[in-house]
């Protein structure tokens, strides 16, 4: 039987309130090989507090590379390594 173990990572994510930045985010989140499993978000007058719970296979740090080249992002943090494992076949 072959597992595989995806990690659940929270990040917390600082950004400019504009009109795509939040499709900009997910899609970048998917295309990285990540699925979203929660999402939080606070309006913080013109800028957006987000918390994602993302898991996958992949490393959360080139997730976090990525996700701060995106012009609109302010800032980005890994909020707590979780010991939270999946595992699927």
């Amino acid at each position: 039987m072959n597992q595989i173990t995806q990690h659940l990572e929270t990040l917390q994510c600082n950004v400019e309130n504009t009109p795509a930045i939040l499709e900009r985010l997910l899609r970048t989140i998917r295309v990285r090989g990540f699925a979203l499993e929660n999402m939080e978000m606070k309006t913080n007058h013109q800028q957006l507090d987000i918390t994602f719970n993302v898991c996958g296979e992949r490393s959360i740090t080139m997730l976090i590379n990525q996700l701060n080249k995106l012009v609109d992002v302010n800032d980005i943090y890994l909020c707590e390594k979780s010991d939270n494992e999946r595992l699927s076949a």
